[in-house]
């Protein structure tokens, strides 16, 4: 850390302060600055980036270009430079002494946060921050004072007290994913979005969406962080189409088929072409995360995650072939294309055997798993078979 830096963040250092360092932020940079008291910014010699004091997040470039990097090894170091530039602005360095709350185990120098707010020690923890005049008497944090060597301390939390505090945290967010498991939330169901369900083309975009029917309960009680309400929201949605392949999204999607009678469907965002014929059983499953609101304040959430899983829609897959005959159905039932002939399928077939067996069930047929009423097992000898 160069000594301008730390010498316009503290404005008050002395000669010999001014040379203390940062103790935990890592390697060594070059930063200049201005001491514009309107406006305070830095720029980093090496990379660009260009700061503001108050600033708690990422930098902001120069240029407002976002950085793009080829692989998440470089992310990570650009994170881990990034951090170090914040660190860096937002801390200056001390010559007082982080010790315990009894006044033992003294660490000489650590980092102070410019607001005085905290301190850190040169192992990384982080305690309560004082600043002493040379008389010793103690005064506000933030005053101006000159030649304070050696007199500032910072007083590092009490590692049980912390432990105490962990475990009280801990505790209560175990007792909110407990209360969140206790609600129920909507129950999905998926619904494919086709001229005649449940019928649809191979190749053509075939749309599906959820709906979620009945109310997620909401938990509402006194919790040791005040009165707190409880409530699971979907945020995921994960559509399996039945063939392998599936799709993860955040969208309910919607239905839209109503608007293009007659005409082949656009994709959607959430829209599947079957690339081959069959039958297949189709799901969706939907994510719902935890949100917690304390004394009516703002919904947040804590980290939970909860899923439910539709029943299974069956999708009937079809291509069109054509043929030329000599007769109508009725001079010749059993003609190619007509009710009578043995190839020809059934669509009304109350049990039709699945081309890929159901992913959750185990069966092979849409009903049960030993065929009872498929009035199509003749066509599909080998089924499954993907």
């Amino acid at each position: 850390m160069n000594s301008l830096k730390t010498k316009v963040f503290s404005g008050f250092l002395s000669a010999t302060l001014v040379s203390a360092s940062l103790s935990h932020v890592p390697a060594a940079f070059s930063i200049t600055c201005n001491n514009d008291t309107r406006s305070f910014q830095c720029l980093d010699q090496t990379g660009g980036d260009l700061w503001e004091q108050g600033s708690s997040h990422a930098p902001k470039h120069a240029n407002n270009d976002e950085r793009e990097t080829s692989s998440s090894q470089a992310g990570n170091v650009e994170d881990a430079e990034a951090y170090r530039r914040w660190y860096g602005e937002h801390h200056h360095g001390n010559l007082g002494f982080a010790h315990d709350k009894s006044g033992a185990n003294k660490l000489f120098r650590f980092d102070v946060a410019n607001d005085g707010s905290y301190c850190v020690s040169r192992d990384g923890r982080v305690g309560q921050y004082k600043e002493f005049t040379d008389d010793g008497q103690a005064k506000p944090v933030g005053e101006t004072i000159t030649n304070h060597l050696f007199g500032d301390t910072c007083t590092l939390n009490d590692p049980e007290a912390a432990q105490q505090a962990q475990s009280e945290y801990e505790r209560i967010i175990t007792e909110m994913h407990t209360h969140l498991l206790e609600l129920i939330p909507a129950h999905p169901h998926l619904i494919l979005d086709s001229a005649h369900p449940p019928h649809t083309s191979k190749g053509e975009e075939t749309n599906f969406y959820t709906i979620l029917e009945g109310s997620s309960n909401i938990f509402e009680g006194d919790l040791p962080i005040g009165h707190t309400r409880i409530r699971a929201v979907p945020v995921a949605y994960r559509y399996e189409y039945g063939d392998g392949h599936d799709l993860k999204t955040h969208s309910a999607g919607s239905p839209v088929s109503s608007q293009h009678s007659g005409q082949p469907l656009h994709e959607t965002s959430t829209s599947y072409a079957y690339p081959q014929v069959g039958n297949f059983h189709a799901y969706v499953t939907v994510t719902y995360a935890g949100q917690y609101s304390i004394d009516g304040g703002p919904w947040q959430f804590f980290g939970t995650e909860i899923t439910r899983i539709s029943e299974p829609v069956l999708v009937r897959v079809w291509e069109s072939e054509v043929h030329s005959v000599g007769k109508t159905c009725t001079e010749d039932p059993g003609a190619r294309g007509c009710p009578g002939h043995a190839e020809e399928p059934d669509v009304e077939n109350p049990n039709p055997q699945l081309r890929k067996v159901d992913v959750y069930t185990g069966q092979r047929w849409h009903l049960d798993d030993v065929g009872v009423g498929d009035s199509e097992g003749r066509l599909h000898p080998t089924w499954p078979n993907m």
